[in-house]
């Protein structure tokens, strides 16, 4: 996916400023595809708000986002996009990332598929609902063909991944997949592939 796309998820997420809001304003205006991911996006976080109404952060919580908008705190490139899409301080957001360090032990857990470890976490208030996680994917192992249920939004931390329609993902690239698409993930190169994701049903794996 582009760098728009992800941009439609920090939107209706509320976490761009005014100035890249208008600029999204002017690229949505005529753009019938950008349109209809909006929609798409905004109709399941209304589904989320319907199932689980936003709560009042916990004393922890509030503090971990006080401390994320602080002048030193401040998340940059890969911490804010990961705020972002998982909804959390970036204190967090750095607990995460620290984890990626603990391979293969730590809170990581098998997944059932060969070459693959998942580590699972609560998202914040709004993804009350969704599953939120890490994936990590070793040097030369695919995770297998799967049809989404549900809009799946992604974001490729470490590895490079091709998903078996010559679309290559790189460090930084996001992913924002429909429901009913589908795709596998293989990963390219030596190093292993650490994908950040944000679900709401569990993948149909197809043969």
């Amino acid at each position: 996916m582009s760098e728009q796309d992800f941009r439609l998820i920090e939107y209706v997420m509320g976490s761009l400023d005014e100035s890249q809001s208008g600029q999204l304003r002017q690229d949505l205006a005529g753009n019938a595809a950008l349109q209809a991911k909006l929609r798409a996006l905004q109709e399941t976080l209304a589904r989320l708000d319907e199932e689980a109404p936003p709560m009042e952060p916990d004393t922890q919580l509030k503090a971990r986002l006080l401390r994320s908008v602080e002048p030193e705190g401040q998340p940059l490139g890969q911490e804010q996009r990961l705020s972002a899409l998982f909804d959390l301080g970036v204190s967090r957001i750095r607990e995460l990332l620290a984890a990626i360090a603990e391979l293969p032990g730590g809170s990581w857990r098998a997944s059932g598929i060969p070459g693959v470890l998942l580590l699972h976490f609560p998202g914040g208030p709004r993804l009350a609902t969704a599953d939120c996680g890490l994936v990590h994917i070793e040097a030369g192992a695919v995770f297998p063909r799967h049809r989404h249920r549900d809009i799946e939004m992604a974001l490729l931390l470490q590895g490079e991944l091709e998903d078996g329609q010559g679309r290559v993902y790189r460090p930084g690239d996001p992913s924002l997949q429909q429901p009913g698409s589908e795709h596998q993930l293989r990963v390219l190169g030596d190093q292993a592939a650490v994908l950040a994701v944000v679900s709401y049903t569990k993948p149909q794996f197809l043969r």
